[in-house]
């Protein structure tokens, strides 16, 4: 694996989601040739669905993204600044079992896998469109 991994959690969160969310992220890019794995991916894990409505709204105007709503799934995976990004929210997660966590997880590290950079994002339209 030569992926590095940045896990970014909120202030106060239990430690012992920290770790959980650490082994699942491990146990997929283990088994992933490292070949085809993203050179940097950062988890960032949301304490609340507020605080990822606000960090998609102000990317979003940053950015100049247009896209639906991602703050109405358990997690969403992104490479809008480049890099491989997934965000996770805890309020929705809190009281979910967790094989449906580590599913979920799994899901968009293969997101970041399949399509972990910028061009996956990036559209060029012809001036008749």
């Amino acid at each position: 694996m030569t992926t590095q991994i940045e896990i970014v959690p909120y202030d106060g969160m239990n430690k012992g989601f920290l770790s959980q969310t650490k082994t699942w992220v491990n146990n997929v890019l283990k088994k992933a040739d490292p070949s085809s794995t993203p050179p940097y991916l950062r988890l960032t894990i949301w304490k609340n669905i507020k605080d990822v409505q606000e960090f998609y709204y102000q990317e979003k105007e940053d950015l100049g993204i247009v896209t639906g709503e991602e703050s109405d799934f358990l997690a969403t995976h992104e490479a809008w600044r480049g890099y491989s990004r997934i965000h996770i929210c805890h309020e929705k997660v809190k009281r979910v079992q967790d094989p449906v966590i580590e599913g979920v997880l799994h899901h968009e590290i293969g997101h970041a896998l399949f399509h972990g950079s910028i061009e996956f994002y990036t559209f060029k339209f012809t001036n008749r469109l």
